[in-house]
């Protein structure tokens, strides 16, 4: 029987209250401090727009590059112990400060976290309370920006005493090439409290390494040197099968009292995990394979023997296993016989709740008409073709430049003399290993089966033209078979069309005497313009 309303007497909760407001406020300021570019470390969250797929296709970028160009590699993921337990209110202060926020705002954000009491509840009751010194509470709408910006002095520092980065360079596309395009340097990944150091030696990583625990020291946070993840491509192989520690000296200083750190790097043949994806440093599949097949049989063994229908079973897999799968795999491409091998297990799941015989076509389960499982391979497409869409027309010109860089690198790698993304078929490459191991490759050459297409049009104004001059391009006008031969040879001369190798009067092919011959001139000629005039 429902109550009149006059009889009833509505409850209301103060945090309630406390919470809408201090999001009301964070709303206000993370647009301001966005507006502003306030932020100078090059934190990827906190802020409106933040995502963590910025910094998961850079470091798939970096990796990507050092494998092409056998460039030497270090990584080390930090661990923070309770990073927002550990936030001293006096270091906030000041770090709120930094950024010029009125005194207003800083009073009210320190009275969030003043005055506060806590008490734990055990199996026993609750226990006595006790006052809360310092930290900031994780469950608040705010706290995750008070982390960037407490953080931030210090992925500044990292950002300006840039020691011998890993630098991503794009490649000449000829001898003669006067487009220049900005170097992309990074020395630090950084989303909320999970710090990756990225350089290009162990010296330089020292020097990160002794700059970060004099940070940990003067505010007292926690970093727990055991869960040090390291890896890196320029470690002496071993006879052994075990993997010795890796020891790195630290400046002393009156902040710093640690003189050496060990760390235990991986193998070169073992993965890593970054922000829940994971990574190989020589960019193998073979574990993410490992993985996904995984996944897919212990989701079929948990559910086969539980009363759940063949719709219930779909429903499961399409809306918490598929996501679960697409985040794992945003910078991995797996064919489509590999994507139908691994969720082999669903499909017998599903053609038994159904009391469907195991003979049963599988195309019949994906109908939309019918049961509506999805296609792994397919919907990784569309995954895949969306990031690539997001990762064009970004907003962070870091991304842009980042985007641009790869394009020129599958322009130089495959000896396309055009935009990537104009290319009709892919089918010359798709079996080079060099292909396969490209994930912006694999990405564009996917998006030619859609009905999608990005074009020179829809970027900025800024997004250079990657048309190189000449006309009839090689690989359109040599055998299949010759022109993956004869790939490294064109490459290292920068040849891209068959107007190239043609004499000025068109009358006849110059020889390759002569052409290397004029192509050293090239050379020096260039050098010298590039001379400082005395």
């Amino acid at each position: 029987m429902a109550l009149p309303i006059e009889n009833i007497c509505p409850i209301t909760l103060l945090k309630v209250i406390r919470k809408a407001f201090v999001k009301l406020f964070y709303n206000r300021l993370s647009t301001a401090l966005a507006a502003q570019n306030v932020r100078k470390g090059g934190n990827f969250a906190g802020l409106p727009g933040g995502t963590c797929r910025d910094p998961i296709i850079t470091l798939e970028s970096i990796i990507h590059d050092a494998n092409h160009n056998n460039s030497p590699l270090w990584i080390l993921s930090q661990d923070i112990s309770k990073a927002f337990d550990s936030v001293n209110l006096t270091m906030l202060k000041f770090a709120l400060e930094r950024i010029r926020l009125p005194a207003t705002a800083i009073t009210l954000i320190l009275s969030l976290f003043m005055n506060r009491s806590n008490r734990v509840f055990t199996a026993h009751g609750e226990t006595s309370s006790y006052r809360v010194r310092i930290g900031i509470d994780q469950g608040e709408v705010i706290s995750p920006l008070l982390w960037v910006i407490y953080i931030d002095p210090l992925l500044t520092v990292l950002k300006n005493e840039m020691l011998d980065p890993y630098v991503l360079r794009s490649p000449s596309l000829t001898s003669t090439d006067t487009v220049s395009i900005p170097d992309i340097s990074i020395n630090n990944l950084v989303f909320m409290d999970d710090s990756t150091l990225i350089s290009s030696s162990k010296a330089r990583l020292e020097h990160m390494l002794s700059i970060t625990e004099e940070f940990y020291s003067l505010n007292n946070t926690s970093a727990n040197h055991q869960k040090y993840v390291l890896i890196s491509n320029s470690l002496p192989l071993t006879t052994t099968s075990a993997v010795l520690p890796v020891k790195f000296h630290l400046s002393l200083s009156s902040l710093n009292d640690i003189p050496s750190i060990f760390v235990t790097p991986l193998s070169i043949t073992s993965s890593f995990r970054f922000l829940g994806v994971w990574f190989n440093i020589k960019g193998s599949r073979d574990f993410v394979k490992r993985q996904i097949t995984s996944e897919c049989n212990s989701f079929a063994t948990t559910l086969h023997p539980a009363k759940l229908s063949a719709k219930q079973v779909v429903y499961l897999y399409n809306s918490v296993l598929i996501p679960k799968l697409e985040y794992r795999m945003q910078v991995t491409h797996l064919s489509a016989s590999d994507c139908y091998a691994a969720t082999r297990s669903v499909r017998s799941l599903v053609k038994h709740k159904a009391n469907f015989s195991r003979s049963l076509p599988n195309p019949i389960l994906y109908l939309s008409q019918a049961l509506g499982l999805i296609n792994l391979s397919s919907h990784l497409i569309q995954c895949h073709v969306n990031n690539l869409f997001l990762m064009a027309n970004s907003s962070t010109p870091f991304i842009q430049r980042l985007f641009i860089y790869r394009l020129m690198l599958i322009q130089f790698r495959f000896l396309i003399p055009i935009s990537p993304l104009t290319v009709d078929d892919w089918s010359l490459w798709s079996n080079m290993n060099i292909f396969k191991c490209d994930y912006i490759a694999c990405t564009i050459a996917s998006m030619v089966s859609t009905p999608f297409c990005l074009q020179h049009a829809h970027f900025s104004s800024a997004f250079p033209d990657l048309t190189l001059p000449g006309h009839t391009p090689l690989y359109s006008c040599m055998s299949p078979h010759v022109f993956k031969a004869c790939l490294k040879v064109l490459r290292k001369r920068h040849l891209y069309y068959l107007s190239q190798l043609i004499a000025p009067s068109g009358s006849h092919l110059i020889s390759w005497t002569a052409y290397r011959t004029a192509y050293i001139a090239q050379l020096e000629d260039k050098r010298g313009r590039s001379l400082p005039h005395k």
